[in-house]
């Protein structure tokens, strides 16, 4: 069973698990602690971010976020990706989940 909420990081080990969980997902593409925060940081305060994990078992296994993209210059436009562990990568009722919470939110 899975269980899908907003992430708000106040500790470097809850950066640390995101971190953990894009680098598993993404070994060609690894990133640092350091450059989530500066990224998260610098966000434009009038455009919507919202960072989200699912958790397992008390384990978080994905992270992901949904946004307004400040690059983008169209009204309206919103986008959304995640990250999984790469042993959850297959559950389509992950990935169901997700999809529900992004857009009901």
């Amino acid at each position: 069973m899975y269980t899908i909420r907003p992430f708000k990081a106040t500790t470097e080990e809850e950066y640390a698990a995101l971190v953990a969980i894009h680098n598993a997902a993404w070994p060609d593409e690894l990133s640092t602690i350091v450059s989530w925060r500066f990224h998260d940081d610098r966000w434009p305060a009038d455009k919507l971010r919202q960072r989200f994990v699912v958790e397992s078992g008390g384990q978080l296994v994905t992270e992901g976020a949904y946004m307004e993209p400040f690059w983008a210059n169209a009204p309206d436009k919103y986008v959304y990706f995640y990250s999984t562990l790469p042993a959850y990568e297959e559950q389509i009722d992950l990935h169901q989940l997700i999809c529900d919470y992004v857009l009901t939110q």
